[in-house]
């Protein structure tokens, strides 16, 4: 079930063209795959305890992707990596 984001996230990664844009992707995916991999085990289990668990783990990833995306561009613009023109 995780695969098809990080397949969608390999396949985005060569059709974005830098890094700025490619930061998107990659948080994106690994947020989205991971909430789908904690909805299952949230329907595996049923317990309420767990079900709590997997709605605040998959609150967190989507609080702290947003930062991680910001200082990947950080880190681009400090490296002084150029965006690219299509």
């Amino acid at each position: 079930m995780k695969a098809y984001p990080k397949c969608r996230e390999a396949a985005s990664f060569n059709r974005l063209p830098d890094a700025i844009s490619r930061m998107h992707a990659a948080t994106k995916a690994g947020s989205f795959g991971a909430s789908l991999l904690l909805a299952a085990a949230a329907l595996l289990f049923r317990q309420t305890s767990v079900v709590i668990e997997c709605i605040l783990i998959v609150g967190f990833f989507y609080c702290t992707a947003p930062i991680a995306a910001h200082l990947l561009g950080r880190v681009a613009v400090a490296s002084y990596i150029p965006p690219t023109k299509k």
